[in-house]
């Protein structure tokens, strides 16, 4: 059991069984953002991380060993960069003088379905902070992205993002991942079913990401938030939270913080919540649960990332 440091919170372990029990299903609703961002559990709620800006950064230490010679030692070529981790939550109420007595033998249930509700809006606010911090910290490429412009080819613009991505770092990305709106430019491009003449509609990703210099995986994110507004704003609109854009970038299969990759969310835990609690109003008719976590998105290397805003 956590340690509480807040002795009005009562750690409710069987809700946190629950909770760790569905909460895979809530990391298939962020695979988007832990795809771009993946989680990097630190264990500590400040730290520090490694920011790859230079060219030394991306150079592989020389490792081969002489008989009675010395052994290489591991090095972060890069800037080491304090953290500290930014703190979240949500809770949910249940009224002890209604709702408890309507339950009835059916409250654990009812308290199982606040949890759930709990964590789906939670996991929502996470992926959007993920998304807001990617678009804060890569300005998008000047001169591509008119893919509606008959004269211009959108493959060959992601192959040039790709090898610029490689000249500049010694590393190809990895992934390529399109917003729908961007897609549907890129797939009604002429240039691009040029290339595909005789294939049926819709143009697969494996087949455009196999026209690329180098290997890569293309997926399309489809996350969506809101634009305008938040509860109660009947003029705000949904549009997918990284734009109508393209983004190519490497992402480190075995992300540390201390290794070359695009981006990583820092997380005090790899689950990213610590339990469910559970706390009473101050005049008692009120049961609120709650969960926390503690993290941060950073970005370890702009020089691994490309984004081309389409239009």
């Amino acid at each position: 059991m956590p340690a509480i440091t807040n002795p009005n919170l009562q750690f409710r372990e069987d809700l946190t069984n629950f909770a760790f029990g569905i909460m895979p299903d809530y990391m298939k609703v962020l695979a988007e953002a832990k795809r771009i961002a993946p989680i990097v559990p630190t264990g500590a709620l400040a730290g520090r991380y490694a920011q790859f800006n230079a060219q030394a950064g991306f150079v592989a230490p020389k490792t081969k060993r002489a008989i009675g010679g010395v052994t290489a030692e591991a090095k972060v070529a890069a800037t080491m960069v304090d953290f500290v981790l930014d703190p979240n939550a949500i809770k949910i109420s249940i009224d002890q003088e209604i709702e408890v007595p309507l339950a009835g033998q059916n409250l654990a249930i009812v308290e199982e379905s606040k949890t759930q509700t709990m964590l789906a809006q939670g996991t929502n606010s996470f992926g959007q902070g993920v998304y807001s911090a990617l678009l804060a910290a890569v300005t998008a490429a000047a001169n591509w992205g008119k893919w509606s412009d008959e004269g211009v080819d959108p493959i060959d613009e992601l192959d040039q993002a790709g090898l610029a991505i490689a000249a500049a770092t010694g590393i190809y990305p990895n992934i390529c991942d399109i917003t729908p709106p961007a897609l549907r430019l890129l797939r009604s491009n002429p240039n691009t079913r040029k290339r595909f003449v005789g294939v049926a509609a819709p143009i697969p990703l494996d087949a455009i990401a196999g026209c690329f210099s180098f290997p890569c995986q293309m997926k399309v994110l489809t996350g969506m938030g809101l634009v305008g507004g938040g509860f109660g704003n009947n003029n705000a609109t949904f549009s997918p939270l990284l734009g109508t854009a393209a983004w190519m970038y490497y992402s480190n299969p075995l992300a540390t913080g201390e290794n070359p990759s695009f981006a990583a969310t820092l997380s005090m835990t790899r689950d990213l919540i610590s339990g469910v609690y559970e706390y009473l109003s101050e005049d008692g008719t009120v049961k609120y649960l709650r969960v926390k976590w503690a993290c941060k998105t950073v970005i370890q290397s702009t020089a691994l990332a490309q984004r081309i805003d389409v239009k």
